[in-house]
């Protein structure tokens, strides 16, 4: 193992007034752990739920969505730093389930965060789709599905 992350401890009394005591935990684990970290391991103090990742990419995948109706795409990726890797997406929900996967596997949230994430960024997106995006869709004659 050569890295650690350490998510908040959670105030389990839910007294407000307690909130501190967990906070001044967290902070000493990390305290802690720091000198172990400049030889033998990384360690990282991060909030992990939801996460930001999946909460954008499906909020922006749901607006999308919206906006283009059934209207069908292909869109493919490549990088010259990483040759013979081709990512190919027919929808949306391809995109953000790679994004998801990707977090995940590359050890930076939980399955649970990235799925957090993109419940609460579908709501957002069909939040701004029908209160900032609908009626002017409409005004322009776009998003006709």
């Amino acid at each position: 193992m050569s890295s650690l992350a350490v998510l908040p401890l959670e105030n389990l009394s839910k007294d407000p007034e307690e909130e501190y005591f967990a906070d001044g935990m967290t902070d000493v684990l990390i305290a802690d752990l720091a000198p172990v970290s400049y030889t033998h391991l990384d360690v990282y103090k991060r909030q992990g739920f939801p996460s930001a990742h999946g909460t954008l990419s499906n909020a922006a995948a749901t607006v999308l969505e919206q906006i283009l109706g059934n209207a069908r795409f292909s869109v493919s990726l490549s990088n010259a730093a990483v040759p013979g890797v081709d990512l190919t997406y027919n929808n949306f929900t391809e995109i953000t389930d790679d994004i998801s996967d990707a977090r995940v596997y590359g050890g930076i949230h939980f399955r649970t965060d990235q799925d957090a994430g993109a419940s609460l960024g579908q709501k957002v997106g069909q939040y701004v789709y029908a209160h900032s995006l609908n009626s002017r869709n409409a005004r322009a004659g776009c998003g006709d599905k």
